[in-house]
């Protein structure tokens, strides 16, 4: 039997054949071709990376949300990768790439943003404005390399930020389906932590210097869980909000969001595992506060049972797993525990590994130089700068941000920290459950980041704080009807 015409090619919806896009192909046929006969690797390199970036540029044109999915789950499965500038290593992450391609985008459908005026959209740009002020302070006090670090570290807190506007109002065509990007970050998230687990016990090596933290296991040293990310509390903080989102979404929320359970609970055990491998306390305090603020949430306490019950369980299971998978760990992890909880008001400092001695310093600091306290010194430039002719790291966002950007940068984070709660708070009562689900998690989750913004500068968590606004992103727009 013989072939008709619309099985041999596509028609559009007005019945005229479609034509075939082969100029990618041939592109792509020809780079290929051009880099196999030129015998420098970088300009081999160079000739395939250009028609790729082409054709990237031109599909993120055309499909202007398509790079956040992309950019999440670069950014949560592949570690940074060294770049060589003459002697200098500079790591460069791939997802920064993509976003640089979105701001692009971005600009080009400019005319498609259409941004609430309300108290969160004024306090980020507060709070972004603040910590930008501060930045000609860093090349003043620290010079021209410390200042360039904080510009780019400035960039990568930028993109979250970008993540929520692009969501919440930007350019995103209408009727578009927000499940594939929240399926993303469940999947991604599952990766992650497994690679994370493997990490632990294999100890790969690191793609570029990354903050490498150690324990003891059998008299010798043993690096903590850190996966791809930057150092191993990151991927703590990671872990607590992922398990937070997890035990946050009930049924009805999951079947409105049409997020499925079995891929729900199957990432929370190996999210949870790579927690306590990491070997850190503040994510714990942060998940405890949050499961805390969840359950104050819920106006049904059968629903804060049920609740209970599945993270104790989950719990129960983890440590099981720990315990017959890996002894030694589990007990020094307990032991690390057990020494926080008995001996923290009889010897705080050692319990909190010497920060005290870290927060009087600075505190002198300020008292004795109130420029600093007005106008600060920079952001993100205190643990580089050789102004101190020792390293200092505040590791309390609060104190950190009060003397790296003065007042005007604390007072913004309050102030963005306030609204965030309240819109949170004000999700968690709509009328849809999927909306509803996940305000409960972003207001429970925000005051566990708070709570640890005593023991952490959280702000430099960048995959974490892009993964949470696009959350938040999703639950304004679909709030919006």
């Amino acid at each position: 039997m013989g072939l008709g015409p619309q099985s041999s090619q596509a028609f559009t919806e007005h019945g005229e054949p479609r034509r075939r896009a082969w100029w990618p192909l041939v592109a792509m046929g020809g780079a290929a071709g051009a880099a196999g006969l030129v015998r420098d690797v970088p300009a081999a390199g160079a000739i395939v990376l250009l028609p790729a970036c082409a054709a990237l540029l031109f599909f993120l044109l055309s499909n202007p949300t398509a790079w956040i999915p992309l950019f999440i789950a670069l950014s949560l499965l592949l570690p940074p990768l060294p770049l060589r500038i003459g002697a200098d290593e500079i790591p460069v992450h791939p997802a920064s790439l993509v976003f640089a391609a979105a701001c692009l985008v971005g600009w080009v459908r400019i005319r498609e943003w259409r941004i609430d005026r309300n108290s969160l959209s004024f306090t980020s740009l507060a709070l972004l404005a603040a910590l930008a002020a501060s930045l000609p302070w860093a090349f003043f006090y620290s010079g021209a390399v410390v200042g360039a670090q904080s510009v780019l570290r400035w960039l990568l807190l930028f993109q979250g930020f970008v993540v929520l506007a692009w969501l919440a109002w930007g350019p995103v065509p209408e009727g578009w389906d927000d499940r594939w990007l929240l399926r993303t970050m469940v999947a991604a998230a599952l990766l992650s932590s497994a690679f994370a687990i493997a990490d632990f016990f294999y100890q790969f090596p690191a793609t570029v210097r990354f903050s490498q933290q150690y324990i003891y296991l059998g008299d010798a040293p043993h690096r903590r869980a850190q996966g791809v990310f930057y150092d191993a509390s990151a991927l703590g903080d990671f872990c607590a909000m992922m398990l937070a989102l997890i035990l946050s979404l009930g049924g009805k929320a999951r079947r409105a969001l049409r997020l499925p359970g079995w891929l729900l609970w199957l990432s929370a055990p190996p999210l949870a595992i790579a927690l306590v491998l990491s070997f850190s306390r503040g994510p714990v305090v942060n998940l405890a506060v949050a499961l805390v603020a969840l359950i104050c949430l819920r106006r049904k306490p059968g629903l804060s049972v049920r609740g209970v019950m599945g993270g104790l369980a989950l719990a129960a299971a983890v440590a099981l797993c720990l315990w017959l998978a890996a002894p030694e760990t589990a007990a020094r992890y307990v032991l690390r525990l057990e020494f926080s909880l008995s001996q923290f008001f009889s010897y705080p400092n050692e319990v909190l590994s010497r920060r005290l001695d870290a927060w009087g310093f600075l505190l002198r600091f300020l008292s004795e130089k109130p420029s600093i306290l007005l106008l600060g010194m920079g952001y993100k430039s205190l643990p580089y700068s050789a102004y101190f002719h020792t390293p200092v790291v505040a590791d309390n966002m609060y104190l950190s941000l009060l003397v790296e950007t003065g007042v005007p940068g604390l007072l913004a984070l309050f102030l963005f920290c306030g609204a965030l709660l309240a819109c949170g708070y004000g999700l968690s009562r709509h009328s849809d459950a999927g909306i509803a689900g996940l305000g409960s998690f972003l207001f429970a989750f925000w005051c566990g980041q708070m709570v640890q913004m005593l023991s952490g500068d959280i702000l430099t968590y960048w995959r974490v704080t892009p993964v949470y606004f696009a959350i938040l992103g999703v639950a304004l727009r679909r709030s919006r009807g």
